[in-house]
């Protein structure tokens, strides 16, 4: 997903949309942060979900580094169907 030319709205918008929940909301999870090891401003199931429905382009060990380490994949919400997610 990164460097595809689309825009980081609307890769908020896209994610949202198969999450289910406000772009607004994944925007702030997935925007760059100044500290990198602070997590974002989002819980452990939405980082989770983000990471599921982007195919790990949008890991949830970089969203909450206080959850996961690099490389971890989160468990996947329950609510989320496992045929959602973004074309590479």
């Amino acid at each position: 997903m990164r460097g595809t030319g689309t825009t980081l709205q609307q890769k908020s918008e896209a994610l949202a949309t198969i999450i289910g929940c406000h772009p607004g909301t994944v925007y702030r999870a997935i925007k760059p942060r100044e500290d990198m090891t602070k997590p974002a401003d989002c819980g452990a199931p939405l980082a989770a979900a983000i990471h599921h429905a982007s195919n790990g382009a949008f890991p949830g060990w970089e969203i909450r580094p206080d959850i996961w380490q690099p490389g971890q994949v989160p468990p996947r919400p329950h609510w989320l169907p496992p045929s959602l997610g973004m074309a590479g």
